[in-house]
């Protein structure tokens, strides 16, 4: 299964074209209708969020290109593996894909709660003088 990994509070661009299995062709998009779920468990009922239709940039769908643009309100969940769908519907020729799934990874964003400063290479910190502030 493919897998995403963004940042906590990391706003993303998430790229996805899609290919017809059998014929290796890019699959035109033109018409469809899309959704993103994306949940803490594949049981859950309601998604952590979730992008419809309207959120998706659908200037490339005739050659199964699309994006979706990820906020960072929307990735600022808990670290943990979310299970993502992407639900694409299309009326006729070929085959409505019904869902294509992958993992989403939000790790954990590093903070300024996170650094330790520690002086290196200073033998005295008296060498540097006092500050001093001139009015």
């Amino acid at each position: 299964m493919a897998k995403i990994e963004v940042s906590q509070g990391e706003a993303k661009v998430l790229p996805f074209r899609l290919k017809d299995k059998k014929t290796g062709r890019w699959l035109d998009l033109t018409g469809a209708t899309f959704l993103l779920w994306v949940k803490r468990s594949p049981e859950d009922l309601e998604p952590a969020f979730s992008k419809v239709d309207t959120d998706f940039d659908k200037a490339a769908v005739a050659s199964g290109y699309v994006t979706v643009f990820l906020t960072a309100y929307d990735t600022f969940r808990p670290p943990w593996t979310y299970k993502a769908e992407l639900r694409v519907t299309k009326v006729g020729s070929p085959v409505p894909i019904e869902k294509l799934a992958f993992d989403l990874e939000i790790v954990r964003a590093i903070s300024p709660n996170d650094w330790v400063l520690e002086p290196s290479g200073i033998a005295s910190l008296t060498a540097f003088g006092s500050p001093t502030i001139s009015l």
